[in-house]
């Protein structure tokens, strides 16, 4: 709908502040989405072997290699394909892949690309250094907005910020409550939920819509813990999950339900949640 609309767009990683893309009426494109609707449909295996054969090691990221597979086959979208953007977001924040993903397609596509380096917070991180970290990342953030209305012609919009900022702050609080849920017995809801419901969360912070769908999300789960009404008949098992999800596979979760297990917990789920 945007290039029908002639709006610009941008290829943004998970982590990156999507949100200062829509404050600017950017549209966000996430390529690891596109990856994922790649592997649902069992199509992710070409697309990483034709980034091997174009040199890229065995042992990257299959995401990584799913996109570059699906760009040079000229997937569909409905395929995992993701069209040429208008400029490209990265940031190393989740994980280093990121920045270079988006230096080798933004190199390809021959367009602008902006990375925001993020230091990584340790045990032995002081207050000192806390701070310089702040410091060092507002100024970026402040160079991407320069970056931005260079770009595309406009004008950063502070009220329209604002706006955005506190969608996604409550479109966060509602994810937290639909978690604090799972700590119920039985547990009202399955990974396959939050699962399936994360993408909201991943891609479309900041507005309006999804904080309905996660409202909706949590009245069904709340309703459930008041009848005593679990995501499974018989709950024997309690699990968590660590790790991304096998989007390839996602009837591996229904096989251990079958058994009585339901996973209550993934930190992977969970750490999208900007606001935690």
């Amino acid at each position: 709908q945007a290039y029908r609309d002639g709006k610009p767009t941008a290829w943004a990683t998970s982590g990156s502040p999507v949100e200062m893309l829509y404050s600017m009426d950017v549209q966000p494109m996430l390529p690891e989405n596109s990856a994922t609707v790649s592997a649902a449909q069992k199509f992710s295996q070409n697309f990483i072997e034709i980034a091997e054969t174009q040199g890229f090691s065995y042992d990257l990221c299959s995401y990584f290699k799913t996109n570059i597979g699906a760009v040079a086959s000229n997937a569909g979208m409905t395929e995992g394909g993701t069209r040429k953007p208008t400029f490209m977001l990265s940031t190393d924040v989740i994980c280093d892949t990121h920045v270079n993903w988006f230096q080798v397609q933004a190199e390809r596509m021959n367009v602008p690309h902006f990375t925001i380096d993020v230091p990584h917070v340790v045990s032995n991180t002081n207050n000192r250094q806390l701070n310089y970290f702040k410091k060092y990342i507002s100024e970026q953030l402040y160079e991407f907005v320069d970056f931005m209305q260079e770009i595309t012609g406009r004008e950063y919009n502070k009220e329209r910020a604002r706006e955005v900022t506190e969608n996604s702050w409550n479109l966060s609080m509602v994810w937290q409550d639909i978690y604090n849920l799972r700590k119920n017995v039985p547990c009202p809801i399955s990974t396959r939920d939050t699962f399936g419901g994360l993408f909201p969360l991943f891609c479309m912070p900041g507005l309006k819509a999804p904080i309905k769908l996660y409202k909706r999300m949590f009245r069904e789960a709340k309703e459930r813990v008041n009848n005593g009404i679990g995501a499974l008949e018989n709950e024997k098992y309690r699990l968590l999950f660590e790790g991304i999800p096998f989007w390839y596979n996602l009837k591996y979760f229904s096989k251990l339900e079958k058994y009585g297990a339901i996973i209550v917990y993934e930190p992977y789920t969970y750490a999208l949640d900007k606001f935690k």
